[in-house]
């Protein structure tokens, strides 16, 4: 409501903004915690699991490590198209996982693709949000 009040609403876009694509270039990881809720590093290392996201309901912790996306070798990139691959009736996301010496087959149920929280301005309503975080 507050966001409202300032002028703009909270969207989700399946394309990150521009700070979320710099924080992604810099780690060279999956940030993934608004759709499947989770994160990775470049190798696969689960570094943030979202409480009660999917991630999170099929029991992943960040003490596993992704090692395969649907059938295939993990890397960031593959996790991204695999995760927007689900949107509407898209395929389940299926990633091989590694934590200590046990290593398992999870499927997500989720079908939301990527998603990425976005403001949009609101038409016709005064913006103080930009009064509030102009430069001085």
């Amino acid at each position: 409501a507050g966001l409202e009040r300032g002028g703009y609403r909270l969207i989700w876009t399946d394309t990150p903004n521009k700070v979320a694509r710099n924080a992604e270039d810099r780690s060279r990881g999956a940030n993934l915690i608004y759709s499947i809720g989770l994160s990775t590093d470049p190798a696969g290392k689960i570094t943030l699991v979202q409480w009660e996201g999917p991630a999170f309901k099929v029991g992943l912790t960040t003490a596993g490590t992704i090692t395969g996306v649907n059938g295939e070798a993990f890397s960031p990139d593959r996790l991204r198209i695999a995760v927007a691959a689900t949107k509407g009736n898209g395929p389940a996301l299926e990633l091989l996982v590694k934590t200590g010496e046990i290593i398992k087959t999870v499927k997500l149920d989720y079908k939301g693709g990527l998603r990425y929280p976005s403001l949009e301005r609101i038409p016709n309503k005064p913006a103080y949000l930009d009064d509030i975080l102009k430069a001085r």
